[in-house]
């Protein structure tokens, strides 16, 4: 079995046009916004190797941007049943190992499984033109599985790039769960304090109890039991701290053969300041002064 937590070689360039991605395994979608990658683990980035994760142009002429996982690149999924355990795979992890993913119309898909007891897939679909990511996760029963539950987790750090002094700590965003009309239960949110560019984790499923967690520190995906139970600053309070965000679904016995799919999403939010343009030239000085950003040991 891998190391729990493979340390992935992360300084990445981040005041870059949308270059050409690194030779690597998966699929890249690329949008006028948005550009990030499907890994053979099933990801948003490298998988087990380097690369980026959700790069973001304010905007979209190609010339700011930032990657929203800077450092570990954490993202990732999570599944535990009484007959599993938890299992996840993340960027840098492989519990499930890696599995098939193809680009499709409109966005790609990634297959992959676990022993003789599910299999799991998740569909990524895109708009081109916008800044959200909706992902409709199915799992299969190949065994009769109890307390089924799945976790969905990402560390958010879109100031890594623009550490100035020491400070700050480049890699804390304000988190808060609810808000924009949303429960606690259906929205997670991280904004980088420096940038103002944030990321929720939004539930688009009705049929399975959900939960969020802010948790209690960075790169790590929790099982979604503990998930389900909540935690965390509630909208309009946020917690400002270096967590990784996360969301669980409990869906309960499914018996082999059966299917279940939940849908939810990622979206991008960028504030007026940052779109305009005296705020992104001062930006893009700050990251051309810089380079790259501090690499998270």
């Amino acid at each position: 079995m891998l190391p729990r937590r493979l340390r992935v070689a992360v300084a990445s360039a981040v005041a870059v046009a949308f270059a050409p991605a690194l030779a690597q395994a998966g699929v890249v979608l690329e949008g006028r916004f948005l550009k990030f990658q499907i890994s053979d683990l099933g990801t948003i980035g490298p998988g087990l190797d380097e690369g980026f994760g959700i790069v973001v142009d304010p905007r979209g002429g190609g010339r700011h941007c930032i990657d929203m996982l800077n450092g570990l690149r954490h993202e990732g999924f999570g599944v535990v049943s009484d007959q599993t355990g938890f299992v996840e795979n993340a960027n840098g992890i492989a519990d499930l190992g890696s599995g098939a993913v193809e680009a499709i119309d409109g966005g790609a898909r990634w297959t992959g499984s676990f022993g003789s007891l599910f299999e799991i897939s998740h569909t990524y679909l895109f708009d081109p033109h916008g800044t959200r990511i909706v992902i409709e996760t199915t799992i299969t029963a190949l065994q009769d599985l109890e307390s089924l539950a799945f976790v969905r987790a990402v560390d958010p750090s879109p100031d890594a790039s623009l550490e100035l002094d020491d400070t700050v700590d480049p890699f804390e965003t304000d988190n808060t769960r609810g808000g924009a009309g949303l429960s606690a239960a259906d929205r997670i949110f991280g904004r980088g304090p420096l940038t103002g560019l944030g990321l929720a984790l939004i539930n688009l499923t009705t049929d399975y109890p959900s939960n969020t967690l802010i948790g209690g520190e960075c790169c790590t995906t929790d099982s979604p039991l503990t998930v389900l139970e909540g935690a965390g600053a509630v909208s309009p309070r946020v917690e400002r701290g270096d967590f990784s965000l996360q969301m669980a679904w409990f869906i309960g016995d499914l018996a082999a053969g059966e299917s279940v799919t939940l849908r939810y999403a990622y979206q991008i939010e960028v504030p007026i300041e940052v779109v305009e343009p005296a705020s992104l030239a001062l930006l893009g000085f700050g990251l051309a002064a810089l380079g790259l950003a501090r690499r998270r040991v």
